[in-house]
């Protein structure tokens, strides 16, 4: 029992391990802008992503040249003050005309007061698109499982998946305490 165990998890493991990894093409290449932050009011309008907003939400409008008629509504992004070192995420949902040069960025009231008092004005900003669709992290724990009287019996696997939040799905404990054969 115990070797048919192990070689089930090693099978396993082994179709994980042989994945042929993403093709070059499939990979989108992290570019990060930088520019100056600043803030805008919603007044109740829809952004030229096309919905309304409310000033708490966390929402950015890019320069018009990087808006691209577009394309990015609905993004994430992740936005670092390099002044301070704080950082944020918000979801593209507005074109920023008066944004002076590539990368400069506009954000909603809520988001602009992560990083500082909208009586600021403005913070330096670097900032960059997160992967369309999230990352994907996973955890796979395997231990030997025993029966009541102590026998060792074979393999018990635990796993969990989340996606990428800015925030592990559990900690190493909560995992642990979340594993179902682990409970006695």
């Amino acid at each position: 029992m115990h070797a048919t165990g192990l070689l089930s998890v090693f099978v396993a493991l082994l179709g994980v391990a042989s994945a042929s990894p993403a093709s070059p093409e499939t990979l989108e290449r992290r570019v990060t802008h930088t520019g100056t932050a600043t803030f805008f009011f919603q007044n109740g309008e829809p952004g030229a992503c096309g919905q309304v907003h409310k000033d708490t939400d966390l929402i950015v409008a890019l320069q018009t040249t990087q808006y691209d008629n577009g394309v990015f509504c609905g993004r994430t992004l992740t936005i670092t003050d390099t002044a301070t070192g704080k950082t944020a995420v918000g979801t593209v949902a507005d074109e920023c005309p008066g944004c002076n040069g590539s990368g400069s960025i506009d954000l909603s009231e809520g988001l602009f007061e992560i990083f500082a008092p909208t009586s600021q004005g403005t913070f330096p900003v670097s900032w960059h698109f997160n992967a369309e669709g999230g990352v994907v992290q996973l955890f796979i724990g395997a231990r030997n499982a025993r029966s009541e009287d102590g026998k060792e019996e074979g393999i018990a696997l635990a796993g969990a998946v989340a996606a990428d939040t800015g925030e592990d799905a559990c900690t190493d404990d909560e995992c642990r305490d979340e594993d179902p054969s682990s409970s006695g």
